[in-house]
């Protein structure tokens, strides 16, 4: 809503997090309608809404549930967006080595896969275009693997990196490789 859009809704199936959505909402001065669901079953209308954003959640979907009842929920022309984990060809290299995030030992990510995007494309979706593009061919990994140890670059730092990054990967042919993906779908 801070960047121009007349409402926002928040569908989490954590209830701490709509709290503090809509504290936040609150100090910021807007409004934001927050339930307690999940994708595979959105309670909203058919047709509701103009842009449906999943950041760092779609690996945790069941994809040919959620991704046909996120179609459901748009308008024609509406557009679906998920910047998620891809599972890359050195991505269980990367878990052995640097570890995963939860800190339980196990590790709760199910990146996402070409099969588990299929129903993004499959005769029963009804996205009239999508693409999964690729980033963080090489330096994903080092990156989280400094982050534990309480090393993060700032915001523009790392938006160079990633361009960087890219733009090696396209010139080694290796942007597949990208253990990060920027999912687009236009209904």
């Amino acid at each position: 809503m801070l960047g121009g859009a007349q409402e926002a809704c928040l569908l989490t199936p954590v209830e701490e997090e709509a709290r503090v959505a809509k504290e936040l909402a609150r100090l910021a001065g807007v409004e934001i309608d927050c339930r307690i669901g999940v994708a595979e079953d959105l309670p909203y209308d058919s047709g509701t809404f103009d842009g449906v954003y999943a950041g760092g959640c779609a690996h945790h979907f069941n994809t040919p549930i959620a991704f046909p009842e996120i179609s459901r929920v748009l308008k024609k022309g509406g557009r679906f967006v998920a910047i998620e984990p891809w599972r890359a060809p050195l991505y269980s290299s990367g878990i052995r080595v640097f570890g995963e995030r939860e800190g339980n030992g196990k590790v709760q990510c199910k990146p996402l896969t070409p099969a588990r995007a299929a129903p993004l494309r499959d005769s029963f979706s009804t996205f009239s275009t999508f693409s999964v593009i690729h980033h963080g061919t090489f330096l994903r990994y080092p990156l989280l693997a400094l982050g534990k140890f309480g090393v993060v670059a700032s915001d523009s730092l790392s938006w160079k990196l990633a361009n960087i990054d890219d733009w090696i990967a396209d010139r080694l042919h290796a942007r597949e490789w990208g253990g990060s993906v920027a999912i687009l779908a236009e209904k």
